[in-house]
């Protein structure tokens, strides 16, 4: 059997272990599974700073506004030229 996902190896300080163990066994889950979902939410958390910083640099330079519906029509035409 073929493994997609990559292993990564963490290092914590045991306080840290003590409280993923925790929530590990209050969600019944692995330590593993808990590690990977907190790690999952914190870079979506920090996706979702830089699109917001973004976008708010974006309307205070004035930049153009497109609709909804035309920016998802250039996006389906840009696709099809593929």
């Amino acid at each position: 059997m073929i493994k997609t996902n990559s292993r990564v190896s963490v290092t914590c300080e045991k306080e840290t272990l003590t409280i993923l163990t925790s929530l590990a066994k209050q969600r019944h889950i692995s330590v593993s599974a808990v590690a990977h979902d907190l790690i999952t939410d914190s870079i979506d958390r920090i996706e979702d700073a830089y699109l917001s910083r973004l976008a708010e640099r974006r309307y205070r330079q004035n930049s153009k506004l497109i609709s909804h519906k035309e920016a998802w029509k250039t996006t389906k035409s840009s696709t099809k030229a593929k």
